[in-house]
Formats: C-alpha cells, sequence, structure tokens
C-alpha cells in the first residue's frame, strides 16, 4: 500500500513537472488536481467498462435506469475519491528538480497517460473480439 501511495504522489508531482514545462507554475500548479483526477477517471472507466462488458457477456444486457447508471459513472469515483485518494493530494510542490528528476518525473508522466489510454483502447479491442465471438 505503501509503493501505490508514492507512486500517486509521483505520479501528481510528475503531471505538474510536465505541465509547467508548457504553462506558468501558478497555473500548473491550479489544474494539476484535476489533471490528475481525470487520469484516475480513465483508468477507472477503461476497468469498469470491461468489468460491465464481462458481465454483459456472461449473464447478458445490464437494464440500468439513469440513476444506476450515474451512480456507476460519477458516484463510484466520487465515493474512491473521498474515502481514499482526497488525503493524497498534493496542494504544494517543489520547484527545484535536477535534470534527472525531471525526466523521471516526465517518463512517468508518459507512462502513465500511455496506460490509461492503452487501457481504454484494450478494453474496447477486448469487448469487440468477445462481441464477435
Amino acid at each position: 500500500m505503501q509503493t501505490f501511495r508514492k507512486l500517486l504522489i509521483d505520479l501528481q508531482v510528475a503531471i505538474f513537472t510536465f505541465s509547467s514545462k508548457y504553462e506558468s507554475s501558478a497555473q500548473a500548479a491550479q489544474n494539476n488536481t484535476m489533471r490528475f483526477l481525470l487520469l484516475l477517471f480513465l483508468y477507472y472507466f477503461s476497468f469498469s467498462l470491461l468489468v460491465m462488458g464481462l458481465v454483459m457477456k456472461r449473464i447478458g444486457p445490464l437494464h440500468l435506469n439513469r440513476f444506476q447508471a450515474l451512480i456507476l459513472v460519477v458516484g463510484v469515483p466520487f465515493g474512491l475519491y473521498k474515502l481514499f485518494l482526497e488525503s493524497l493530494i498534493v496542494h504544494e510542490f517543489d520547484f527545484c528538480h535536477d535534470q534527472i528528476q525531471r525526466a523521471k518525473y516526465i517518463r512517468l508522466y508518459w507512462y502513465g497517460t500511455t496506460g490509461g489510454f492503452g487501457a481504454l483502447i484494450g478494453t474496447m479491442a477486448l469487448l469487440v473480439a468477445l462481441q464477435n465471438n
């Protein structure tokens, strides 16, 4: 659990380091939390899409009303944020990194972002393959 906590904190610093390269540090710090939560939502969405696809393949279509779908898409991520992630949000960043650490954080940012989109694309490809069976 401690390494996962450190990974999430390092990912926030990586997002800040990457975005401070292209915008002012104040604006990067202001938008950092939203970028971090959107990246985690991308992972959550691909995982929930995979689980729903496997459940639908196994037992048939889910008949969700709008309220249940809203709870699944918005309520569960907000609950996870309030329970686990709110204490991990970094509000102050260390502005002095050497070049090696900056490169490490930018690489971590690219791995995290590419992994999120890769998980989403892989999930969609798997669901299409399951649909054709």
